[in-house]
C-alpha cells in the first residue's frame, strides 16, 4: 500500500523501515518486522489485559464508540516464531518488511465477549465517544510472510485467550 501515515506513531514506524532498506543496500542485512496487536501472559498495557482484569473484578469495559472497530489479534509464541522465521532465513532480506499477525479479525466488542464467555462471567459494558483518529479495521495480510519466511501465525484468539488468562 501507499504510504499514508495518519499519526506521528505510524511515520514513526515507516521512517524506520526505510533506515533498515537503506542499511540493507549499504551491505547490512535487516529486516522489519510489523506485529499486529501481540498479546500474552503477563502482559501489563493493551486491551485484553485491561478487559481481562475487568472482567475478573466485575467491572465495566470501556468501549470506545460503537466497539465494533476491527483488530488481528497476534499471541506473543507467534511472535517469538516469526522473530526466529526471520533470523534462520538463509538468503539475505534486504530490508524487506513483514506482516507479523493472524489475518484474521474480530470486533473489540466480540473480544469482551469471548473474554466473559472464558471466564463465565457477562461483561459489562461503559461506553465512551469515539476516539479521535482511532483506526476503524487493522488486519494483516501475512501472506509475505507466509511465502518468503514460511511463517504462519498457529495460535487462534479463543486458545490464546485461554492461554493469557492461565486456563490452558
Amino acid at each position: 500500500m501507499p504510504p499514508r501515515h495518519w499519526s506521528p506513531y505510524a511515520a514513526a514506524k515507516a521512517a524506520s523501515e526505510q533506515y533498515v532498506r537503506a542499511w540493507a543496500q549499504m551491505g547490512l542485512d535487516g529486516v522489519s518486522l510489523r506485529y499486529f496487536n501481540v498479546y500474552g501472559p503477563r502482559q501489563l498495557g493493551g486491551v485484553i489485559p485491561a478487559m481481562i482484569r475487568a472482567v475478573a473484578e466485575n467491572r465495566p469495559i470501556t468501549l470506545f464508540g460503537d466497539g465494533n472497530q476491527n483488530r488481528d489479534f497476534v499471541y506473543v509464541a507467534d511472535a517469538v516464531s516469526a522473530n526466529l522465521h526471520a533470523l534462520r532465513h538463509v538468503r539475505p532480506l534486504r530490508g524487506e518488511a513483514f506482516n507479523v499477525g493472524c489475518g484474521h479479525t474480530v470486533t473489540i466488542r466480540e473480544l469482551a465477549v469471548q473474554i466473559g464467555r472464558i471466564a463465565d462471567r457477562q461483561p459489562r459494558f461503559d461506553e465512551q465517544p469515539e476516539r479521535e483518529g482511532d483506526i476503524r479495521y487493522s488486519c494483516a495480510d501475512p501472506g509475505h510472510a507466509k511465502r518468503v519466511l514460511g511463517f504462519e501465525a498457529t495460535t487462534r484468539l479463543p486458545q490464546g485467550l485461554r492461554i493469557t488468562m492461565g486456563l490452558a
